[in-house]
């Protein structure tokens, strides 16, 4: 039952959305970091752009750590509120459990957003692939991958505050504006206060791996862990008692 419903959640999906997202992903993320490490070093773009994949920190720490959780949550509030705002919530209700509806919709959005980080980092390789260093890339890029990958499991927090906030209110404008209005003031709030970095819920995704630091990456660790506990406990409450 789950299984057909995640299908159908994804088929959902793909059809509004994925197109559209996936090319933006690549645009706004792939793109503008190669034209960003161009406008720093023309001369030298081959060395800079297989210099800065290496260290993908950098690539994260910039417009990936900002525009992909954009994108993710756009897609997560469309996910999440599409079958309130078609009007069919209560006969979905009268196939599905609540709670298999929302394991439903989660499974959904980690795939969207693994998916999107998918995208991301094929389109990073092969802007690197093709003006880097081919000769020494194979371990190198496949770790780089990976990592990309990895970085992805932090926007976890993200996809439940837009589940939380989805099934409060039921429309996607309003889900949209609230989530990225909040998720915009931690951004900011992680990059002013830097004494605070581990603590808010954008720092496992501004500063993924610590930059070295072991106990920043203890704390995203754990930041991750725990806010994913409370939200999915907050979205349990949520979703049981919210009248549709």
């Amino acid at each position: 039952m789950r299984i057909n419903f995640i299908r159908s959640e994804l088929h959902k999906t793909n059809k509004v959305f994925m197109y559209m997202i996936t090319l933006s992903a690549f645009l706004s993320v792939a793109v503008l970091n190669l034209i960003y490490i161009y406008d720093n070093s023309y001369k030298t773009i081959k060395n800079t752009i297989l210099i800065d994949y290496i260290e993908v920190n950098n690539v994260l720490s910039g417009e990936t750590a900002l525009i992909m959780p954009i994108l993710c949550i756009v897609v997560c509030a469309f996910i999440w509120t599409i079958d309130f705002e078609s009007g069919c919530i209560k006969y979905i209700f009268s196939q599905i459990s609540r709670k298999n509806w929302m394991i439903t919709k989660i499974v959904t959005s980690v795939i969207t957003i693994f998916f999107l980080y998918f995208i991301l980092g094929v389109g990073l390789t092969s802007i690197a692939y093709l003006l880097g260093n081919k000769e020494i890339i194979t371990v190198s890029y496949l770790k780089q991958f990976i990592l990309l990958l990895v970085a992805s499991i932090p926007l976890i927090i993200w996809e439940l505050f837009t589940a939380i906030v989805s099934v409060t209110y039921q429309e996607f404008g309003k889900t949209v504006g609230i989530v990225l209005v909040l998720f915009l003031l931690f951004y900011i709030l992680d990059n002013y206060f830097p004494n605070m970095r581990g603590i808010f819920p954008t720092s496992a995704l501004i500063y993924i791996w610590g930059y070295s630091n072991i106990n920043l990456l203890i704390k995203n660790i754990l930041g991750v862990i725990i806010y994913s506990v409370i939200l999915v406990f907050a979205l349990r409450y949520v979703v049981k008692n919210k009248e549709v």
